[in-house]
Formats: structure tokens, C-alpha cells, sequence
């Protein structure tokens, strides 16, 4: 009788990672477990993945007289997996910094791992992006066996957020005494950030200033990718914009003086000297005398100073005239 099977054998449904569970009883005799597998092939070793199977109990007595109960069924059942993505924030350009070690992972079994890992990103481009894993995963146990198929596998809708760009330029300014001819000034330098891989930076500086005052140094900025694409709407620019300023030509101009004995007729003298500082080339200066003085005293030779260009332009405020 030794061998001989009290009862009936017994398997219990697992989930996969569970250990699997088939009771069985013999007279005088140890119990082993025979199973089989999807291909119709019969094993000792325990299965590992997610499906239905056979097992038989086994018995072996000293005599070598071999017993097997009538096959008992079972299932591994899929143990249920879900993946979910956290927010990240990066720069537009900036490499896309999710990782696997990010992936936050409920049920997966302690000694079982994800690999081949990506990232999927729709749109590429600022704003709140849809991030997905990639259809090459899979799930490798402690013997790297592949056994994604053993899981159920939910995956959480993944958001990101890529920010524009930041970069700082400064547009330099420029000063001189008028002298007639535009005040430009091309001078600009990447101050702060840096653009991406392959983008290209394109400065017009536009701005001008040729008579007397001050303005801004105005420019236009564009970026394109390596395929030429216009991409500026995907930095956040900063402009330091610099002034072009043009000052006044200094002019001093003495009027003559004179005297005479009180005759009662007013007392004028025309005569005048451009003492320091010079005109440009074409411009001419018109110097009317109004100082006048008829009754005993001193005054002033005051005087009205008019320039003009070689095309008879006014430009009298381009300069600083010092009657003295």
C-alpha cells in the first residue's frame, strides 16, 4: 500500500508571482508534482507564467512502483500592473528628462523589472504635452525571463509640461556729437540662456539716428531650427535695448562791441566772430544782430543765430550756440 493516494489532489487558482498551491496525500510516501505545460509537454518544474495548466501528484515507493493522481486544473491568472506617469517640467530644446526609474509602479512583483523603456511626447513643443510609454516594454524577472505577458497592464494618461526657452539679449547703444551723417550701432551679445541644438540666431538691428535726441536701438529677432522653421514663438526673449543718442555741435559766437558819445540815434554794430567749434561741410550760419543801445549805459550785443543745411533745411537745433 505504500504510494497509495489518500484523498483526491487539490490545486488552488494564483496569481502569477503567487506560489503555486496542489496539496495531495499518500500512504507511507512522499508527494511530487508533476505539470503540464500549454505545449502539451509534461514537467517537475513548477510553471512561472500567466495561463491554465495540468498538474498530477506523483508518488514513488521503495519497491519503484510509481502512482499519479487523475490531472487536477489550474490558473495563473494575470497580476493586474499599473504604470503611472509623473508631471516634469523642462525647457523647450532641453533633453526630455523622464527616466524609467520615474515610472511609478502598483503590483509589480518585488523581484520582476521594466525595461526598454521610452517616452513618447506629443507635441514636442511648449506647453502641456501627452507622455506615453512606448510599445517596447517589457517585464523581465530575477532569471531575465520575459514575462509581460503574465501581467494585466493599465497605464495612467501622462502629462508633462515644457516651458519656452529663456535667453537674454542685449542690444548695445551708441553716442556721438552730431555731425550730420545716421547713428547706428549693430552691437548685440547673448546675454543669459543658450539656444537649442541646430537653432540659429538672426539679430536686425534697425535702429537710427541722425539728427540731435535719443531713441531706441530697435531690432527684430528670429530663431529657426536646422530645417530653417521659424521656432521664435518657442523662447521667452528678453531685450535690453540700448539708446543712440546724438548731441548737440558746440558753436560760441562773440557779437562786436562799440561806443560812441550820446547822439540820441541808436547804437548797433553787426560784426560778429565764430570763436569756437565749426559748422559741417554745406551748412551756413546767419548770425542777425539785435543789440541796440540809444540812451547813455551798456547792454548786451544780443544776436539770433540761424543754420541751415546745403539744401537750406533749418537745423539750428542740432547745435549749441553761445552768443556772447
Amino acid at each position: 500500500f505504500s504510494g497509495t493516494f489518500i484523498g483526491k489532489l487539490t490545486c488552488e487558482n494564483i496569481v502569477y508571482g503567487d506560489e503555486i498551491s496542489c496539496s495531495a496525500r499518500a500512504f507511507l510516501c512522499d508527494v511530487g508534482y508533476e505539470f503540464k505545460l500549454p505545449d502539451g509537454s509534461w514537467t517537475d518544474e513548477k510553471p512561472f507564467e500567466a495561463g491554465e495548466y495540468f498538474a498530477v501528484g506523483v508518488t514513488k515507493n521503495k519497491f519503484g512502483m510509481v502512482r499519479k493522481t487523475s490531472p487536477v486544473s489550474f490558473i495563473i491568472e494575470k497580476r493586474q500592473l499599473t504604470l503611472e506617469i509623473p508631471e516634469l517640467k523642462w525647457n523647450y530644446g532641453d533633453m526630455v528628462p523622464y527616466k524609467a526609474s520615474d515610472i511609478v509602479a502598483s503590483g509589480l512583483y518585488p523581484s520582476d523589472k521594466l525595461e526598454n523603456i521610452d517616452f513618447e511626447i506629443i507635441p514636442l513643443l511648449p506647453g502641456k504635452v501627452s507622455v506615453s510609454i512606448g510599445s517596447g516594454m517589457k517585464i523581465l524577472d530575477k532569471y531575465e525571463r520575459d514575462v509581460t505577458s503574465s501581467y494585466d497592464i493599465s497605464i495612467g494618461e501622462g502629462h508633462g509640461i515644457i516651458n519656452k526657452r529663456r535667453i537674454s539679449i542685449k542690444v548695445y547703444g551708441a553716442e556721438k556729437q552730431y555731425d550730420g551723417s545716421p547713428l547706428v550701432c549693430e552691437k548685440y551679445s547673448l546675454e543669459q540662456g543658450s539656444l537649442a541644438d541646430g537653432h540659429s540666431l538672426d539679430v536686425k538691428i534697425t535702429g537710427v539716428q541722425t539728427d540731435v535726441g535719443s531713441s531706441e536701438n530697435h531690432t527684430e529677432i528670429a530663431i529657426t531650427d536646422m530645417n530653417g522653421n521659424d521656432v521664435t514663438k518657442y523662447y521667452d526673449i528678453s531685450l535690453s535695448i540700448g539708446k543712440l543718442t546724438v548731441t548737440k555741435r558746440k558753436i560760441v559766437i562773440e557779437t562786436g562791441s562799440a561806443e560812441k558819445i550820446y547822439d540820441g540815434t541808436p547804437l548797433v554794430c553787426d560784426k560778429y566772430t565764430v570763436t569756437s567749434g565749426e559748422l559741417l561741410n554745406g551748412h551756413k550760419i546767419k548770425v542777425t544782430v539785435s543789440g541796440r543801445q540809444t540812451n547813455c549805459g551798456i547792454s548786451a550785443n544780443t544776436a539770433d543765430v540761424t543754420i541751415t543745411d546745403a539744401y537750406g533745411k533749418d537745423c539750428t537745433e542740432n547745435y549749441d550756440t553761445t552768443v556772447s
